[in-house]
């Protein structure tokens, strides 16, 4: 029932690969990173779009409600968070509808081959926001509750960035 233990000082995750590399030659690779700049793709769209609207958003809401910086902070985080979740799932659903049309054989794609309308790109993305936005909402929480823990401001975070700074001449 299960698989024997790898033979004293072998990485098994090698070991097959090696093997699928042997009988299948350089398919074995394209096979397992084929896909990797349409999920790299996907993944810096996602991180991107997360980190840029919740920035904008916080200093916003901050700029025009600047009571809500210290007594609210961990509400302005989580709001902020949800919405910018929600934005970031919506920019990254048709890469995700690619890799599902893709995976099933490229059905669903338009009637010449090509690339399916934004109708069938968009579809689902309401279940994908509601999932989203309160795990990215509960990330930036915990961000800021860790932050405010540790007593790290925006000062603190500026220090940093001028140590990374390359000296003027």
């Amino acid at each position: 029932a299960f698989a024997p233990p790898p033979p004293p000082r072998s990485f098994w995750g090698l070991q097959a690969l090696g093997e699928l590399a042997k009988a299948k030659g350089f398919d074995t690779f394209q096979e397992l990173f084929g896909e990797y700049v349409l999920f790299c793709s996907k993944e810096l769209a996602f991180t991107v779009t997360k980190f840029v609207i919740f920035d904008s958003l916080r200093e916003g809401v901050l700029f025009l409600l600047p009571s809500f910086a210290e007594a609210q902070s961990l509400l302005v985080a989580c709001a902020c968070g949800a919405i910018a979740g929600a934005a970031a799932a919506v920019i990254s659903h048709p890469i995700d509808t690619l890799f599902a049309l893709k995976a099933s054989g490229g059905e669903g794609t338009s009637s010449e081959g090509g690339l399916p309308g934004l109708d069938k790109l968009f579809r689902g993305v309401g279940p994908r926001i509601l999932i989203y936005s309160p795990g990215i909402a509960l990330q930036f929480l915990v961000y800021d509750l860790a932050r405010t823990y540790l007593g790290v401001g925006a000062g603190s975070l500026l220090q940093t960035l001028d140590i990374l700074a390359v000296p003027q001449a």
